[in-house]
C-alpha cells in the first residue's frame, strides 16, 4: 500500500487513551447507586451505537482503499476498533469496564482528530471520504452524550435530601469538575474517574 494511505489510514484512528488513576478502596461509593446504573447504562448504549457507525465507516474506507489498491494489507487499528465492538456487543448486556473505555477511547479520537494542515495527498483522501464531516459527526454525538450524564446527575441530584447529599458529596465535587472541563477527551477522563468513584477498574501503575 502507498505511503500516504498508510498515513491517512492512521488519521482516521489515533490511539491516545488517557485515564485517571483509581480511587483508593476505602473512598468508595455503593456500585448499586442509581446514578452510577443510568451512567453505565449511558456509556453502554453511547458506546455501541457510535462504535457501530465508526466501524462501519472506517471498515468501508480500508476496505475501498484496498480495492484501489489491489493489495490485501491489514490495517491494525481498524482491526482494533472491530475488536474492542464486538467484546463490548457480545458481553450479553455486561460489558467490561476496560473494554468499554477502550471502545469509547476510540471514538472520542476519532472526534478530536486535528485533519487541519496535511499534506496533499492526505487532503485529497480526507475530501474524498469526508473524513471532516464524519468526524464533525461523531464528535457532536459525543457532545450530546457528555449533555446527558449532566442531565442524568441533575436529575438524581435533585432526589437527594440534604444528609444524602453530604455523604455522597465526592459525587457532587466530581460533577463540579466534570460540568468545568470543555476538553473533549478531559471530560472522557472525569467519566472514568465517576466509576472509579464506585469500583476500581483502571490498573495501578
Amino acid at each position: 500500500m502507498k505511503n500516504y494511505y498508510i498515513i491517512c489510514l492512521g488519521l482516521i484512528l489515533v490511539v491516545q487513551h488517557c485515564v485517571t488513576s483509581p480511587i483508593p478502596d476505602d473512598e468508595q461509593i455503593d456500585e448499586h447507586n442509581k446514578l452510577y446504573i443510568e451512567v453505565l447504562k449511558d456509556l453502554t448504549e453511547f458506546a455501541l451505537k457510535t462504535g457501530d457507525e465508526l466501524r462501519e465507516y472506517v471498515t468501508r474506507v480500508v476496505d475501498e482503499v484496498k480495492q484501489d489498491d489491489d493489495k490485501d494489507s491489514s490495517n491494525i487499528r481498524q482491526e482494533k476498533l472491530v475488536k474492542n465492538y464486538e467484546k463490548v456487543k457480545n458481553s450479553e448486556g455486561d460489558p467490561n469496564m476496560l473494554d468499554l473505555y477502550e471502545l469509547t477511547g476510540d471514538i472520542i479520537d476519532f472526534a478530536t482528530d486535528d485533519f487541519a494542515d496535511k499534506d496533499e495527498q492526505a487532503k485529497k483522501f480526507i475530501e474524498k471520504y469526508k473524513v471532516v464531516e464524519f468526524s464533525e459527526k461523531i464528535r457532536e454525538a459525543v457532545t450530546k452524550f457528555y449533555d446527558h450524564i449532566s442531565e442524568e446527575f441533575e436529575t438524581y441530584a435533585h432526589e437527594l435530601d440534604e444528609t444524602q447529599k453530604q455523604e455522597q458529596q465526592k459525587l457532587f465535587d466530581w460533577h463540579k469538575d466534570f460540568s468545568g472541563t470543555s476538553e473533549i477527551k478531559d471530560k472522557f477522563n472525569e467519566i472514568v474517574s465517576f466509576f472509579e468513584l464506585f469500583k476500581p477498574t483502571v490498573p495501578k501503575k
